[in-house]
Parts: C-alpha cells; structure tokens; sequence
C-alpha cells in the first residue's frame, strides 16, 4: 500500500476517485478505485465506484488506443504493438474492445510501386490486365536521393514540425540524414558545426536525441532540456527525456515531470500514457 500513500496522500473517497475521472487523470483513477473495492463500502458507493472504474479504464485505453494509431501510422508497429496490449488491457467495455481489436488488425494504407512493364516505357493503361514483368538488375535499381530519403524520415514527423525541417540549411538536413540513418556517431560532428541561426528547438531535439544514442546521456539532457526551454510542449523532446529518466533508473524524476506537465495542460493525452507505465514500474518496485 505504500505506493497508494504516495499517491493519494493515505486515503481514498468515492469523492476524490470521481474528481479525478473529471480531470481525466485515468491511471490515478484506475489505482484509487482498486484500493476503494477493496475497502468495506455501501453497496451505493460500491456501484458508484464500478461504474467510475470502467469510465477510467476505457478513457485510459482510448489514450493508448490513440498512440496505437499514431505509431502505427508512422510505421513503429514494435511502438505500436506496445500501446495495443496497453489498450486491450485497459478496455472495460465491450464496444471500446471491440474498436481496439478491429483497428489493431488493419493495416496502414501504403502506397504501391509497380516495376515498369518492359516494352511500355514506364506508362500506364487502366484497363490493361496484369503484365509479365522482368526483374531488374542490382545496376538498374536507382535508388532515393538524399531528399527522398529526408521526405521518407519526416513522414513519421507532425506536419506542422515536419514542414519547418524542410526549411533547414544543407548542413542540418546531413546531419539528420546520417543520424536517421543509424549513423550518430558520423553526425555528432556536423550537429556541432550547424551555425547558431539554425540552432533551434529542433536542433537542440535532434541533437541530444543523437547524444543519447551514442551513450552520452548527461550532454544529451542538456540538449532535451534546452529545446524544452525554447518550446516547452514539443512532444518528441518529451517523449525522448521521459525515456531517458526511466532508463536511467529515474523513474521518480519522469514521474514528477510528467505531474508539471499535465498541471501545466501540455500534451494531456501523451502525459496520462507515459503516466500509466511509470506508476506500474513504481508500484512493482513498491510491492
């Protein structure tokens, strides 16, 4: 019980339980509404606080549902997968079940590229049947350019983000590039020579995101940290920080950070997720 202490202070109420349901703060709710069941209640009270646990549950798992969507949507299906477990685990209604199950088997519409057919330049005819094709030598394949490959990286990117890299100088988008590419250790020395006029939020981001990577966690935070400095709510400089704190054993630290956040209102739905994982880690480690 000591980690439902440090929650709710000692004590739980039927009151207190719906008061975090309105504010939405699901994983708290979800803990408070354990430790209720389990405590000598009316049988009004008892009603109440079932009914207030599926309204959690299921607020929890469209959180996670939500998450799914984007993850998969951007092609992480190992992220995405993550979220689906969480989701199908949290659902209390039938119907959100249901919804979490159906969209986890859809695929992500992607587009396809047909090879030319030999013998038609490359063109198209919409009632042509299917045509025998030839394979193509290792020295026909032509490969994407650096732009393409820059167009396929920000796909997974929020568009309003993604437009602003599209702006970047040469030297930002090659350090990018070979840092997308798996090849931090290459890029580190061209973050740090992009001139300061480009060195915004998103270079800080991609800076320490890179730091972190190659194992230097300490002037990797810094980085996060001054991009979150310049825009407080960019979410992928979250994402990347909380990481950094839980798996450097600072779940406590992520937990804190995650509170500030959601008192401040920034990116409610991605809070309450990470939230939910920190709490489970703290209450294993507490039990």
């Amino acid at each position: 019980m000591g980690f439902l202490k440090k929650i709710f202070g000692g004590g739980a109420s039927v009151e207190g339980l719906r008061k975090l349901v309105e504010q939405k703060r699901f994983a708290e709710a979800r803990v408070m509404a354990e430790d209720l069941l389990d405590q000598s209640l009316s049988e009004a009270d008892v009603a109440d606080v079932k009914e207030l646990q599926v309204v959690a549950g299921d607020g929890l798992a469209q959180l996670n549902l939500d998450e799914a969507l984007g993850f998969q949507r951007a092609g992480d299906e190992e992220r995405a997968d993550e979220h689906w477990q969480l989701a199908l685990e949290q659902a209390c209604s039938d119907e959100l079940r249901k919804k979490i199950e159906t969209a986890a088997q859809e695929q992500p519409v992607s587009p396809i590229v047909e090879a030319p057919t030999k013998g038609h330049g490359g063109g198209s005819c919409a009632s042509c049947g299917p045509q025998e094709t030839e394979s193509l030598e290792s020295e026909e394949i032509e490969f994407p350019d650096h732009a393409s490959q820059i167009e396929l990286i920000l796909t997974s990117y929020p568009p309003e983000i993604a437009d602003r890299y599209r702006q970047k100088s040469e030297q930002f988008l090659q350090a990018f590039l070979l840092s997308h590419s798996g090849q931090d250790e290459e890029a580190l020395p061209l973050w740090q020579q992009v001139l300061p006029l480009d060195q915004d939020e998103l270079y800080w981001f991609e800076l320490g995101a890179a730091q972190i990577r190659c194992g230097k966690n300490k002037p990797g935070r810094k980085s996060l940290e001054k991009a979150l400095q310049m825009t407080p709510g960019l979410q992928p400089a979250i994402e990347m920080l909380v990481q950094l704190l839980v798996s450097t054993g600072d779940s406590a630290g992520a937990l804190n950070y995650l509170e500030e956040l959601l008192e401040k209102g920034q990116v409610p739905a991605f809070c309450h997720v990470q939230l939910t994982l920190v709490r489970l880690q703290l209450q294993q480690t507490d039990l």
